[in-house]
């Protein structure tokens, strides 16, 4: 694999395990954010999860994974689209940054 900042190009055919674990809070009651997964430009079909919040300043992590084919050459991305929410990174005090987005691709071949 190789990355850029908002892609993975697959450098070796197989079947890969993907989890897409954005940090979510909503702004406003009722938000919501869709996640899904994009191959070559192409979404996914099937592949999106849709996480609502009732109550403003909840902050959810929402998990989204899928295993699929890839070949080489494949540029895989994660896309969300929501109302009303924003991806976190937070920074606590005398702690590592917790990032907005963890996104993991793993070769089950």
């Amino acid at each position: 694999m190789s990355a850029t900042v908002n892609s993975v190009t697959v450098e070796q055919e197989g079947i890969y395990l993907i989890i897409a674990a954005p940090q979510v809070t909503m702004i406003k009651d009722g938000g919501c954010i869709d996640v899904w997964f994009v191959v070559n430009g192409q979404d996914v079909k099937n592949s999106g999860v849709r996480q609502c919040q009732a109550e403003a300043e909840n902050t959810d992590v929402v998990i989204n994974q899928t295993i699929m084919p890839l070949k080489k050459g494949d540029k895989l991305q994660v896309k969300t689209s929501g109302t009303d929410v924003k991806l976190d990174a937070i920074t606590a005090k005398g702690e590592p940054l917790i990032p907005s987005v963890i996104f993991t691709v793993f070769g089950l071949y």
